[in-house]
């Protein structure tokens, strides 16, 4: 496959080019993008078969659940979400940005987004870019770092390319990323948080 290289200006992104990058999300492309963290993998949170396919690129022996990234609030409302007090609250001050909420659900989820079957853990990303394309896709993205498990995250979209150019379909080119530290993780899962 020939990875499709997108150039993008960080200080003033294309809305056309956001807009033809969440249409390759949408058609079940493996993306490299951009979050306020690091370049990570991403795809269509809803299809098993992207998901099968982006713990291969990974190559992941365990089956290590992947990020939901999602636009706001709004979508763990309307999907019924267990959301207490304080995690209401921790996504009032923190989101967009990177805090990563673990969450318990009422409805079964499948074993590449939940551990447990019963819980996600969710982001509503603080990277304008990414929440663009999010939004213009209009579904949820399964997102995990762009390295082999185990290893460091890749920093450089040349190093991205290099490791994996034939086995991503597109690879959104914002330049360096600002040093950034990790997602911060609270699990609801357990009280207290």
């Amino acid at each position: 496959m020939a990875t499709h290289l997108i150039q993008i200006d960080p200080g003033n992104p294309d809305r056309s080019t956001l807009r033809a990058v969440a249409r390759r999300i949408v058609r079940g492309e493996i993306c490299v993008l951009p979050t306020d963290t690091i370049y990570g993998f991403h795809c269509r949170a809803d299809n098993t078969e992207l998901l099968s396919q982006l713990h291969q690129l990974k190559g992941r022996q365990e089956q290590k659940p992947f990020l939901l990234l999602i636009q706001g609030v709004e979508y763990l409302v309307h999907r019924e979400i267990n959301l207490p007090t304080a995690a209401r609250g921790l996504m009032e001050r923190f989101w967009p940005g990177p805090l990563t909420l673990v969450l318990t659900t009422r409805e079964r989820w499948p074993d590449d987004i939940s551990e447990d079957g019963f819980s996600i853990a969710a982001r509503q990303p603080g990277y304008p870019i990414l929440n663009r394309i999010i939004d213009y896709a209009g579904v949820p993205l399964a997102s995990t770092s762009a390295n082999l498990a185990g290893r460091e995250p890749l920093q450089t979209v040349e190093e991205i390319v290099s490791a994996f150019g034939d086995r991503v379909d597109c690879v959104l080119d914002a330049g360096l990323l600002p040093a950034a530290k990790p997602s911060t993780i609270v699990s609801f899962r357990t009280s207290p948080p």
